[in-house]
């Protein structure tokens, strides 16, 4: 009987705990969306207290690597990899490329 009792207070104090966790979370949103780049495509999943702002953010960045890496496609104002193969010389690059050309190398 002493058993049961124990395993009953364990479970109404976790129920207790987790009902004060939830409680005091600050209001959170979720957003779901899917972005198409590096051909494939990438689901995401964000909850924030700022979701729209946060989402279009994480889809900047996932687009604005896909354009300095895309190997087949130049886009106006930027220098990517299909840059470099097409001109075949010394091309001002984004730091951000250089350092995923030099740790993937």
């Amino acid at each position: 009987m002493n058993r049961s009792f124990n395993f009953r207070f364990i479970n109404i104090l976790l129920l207790i705990l987790i009902t004060i966790f939830l409680l005091s979370c600050e209001k959170c949103e979720t957003k779901k969306g899917s972005v198409y780049a590096f051909s494939t495509l990438i689901d995401i999943s964000i909850t924030s207290k700022d979701v729209d702002t946060d989402y279009n953010n994480i889809v900047d960045i996932i687009n604005n690597i896909h354009k300095q890496c895309d190997n087949f496609e130049e886009y106006e104002g930027i220098n990517n990899i299909c840059t470099l193969n097409k001109k075949r010389t010394s091309v001002l690059l984004d730091p951000e490329l250089v350092d995923l050309l030099k740790y993937l190398d």
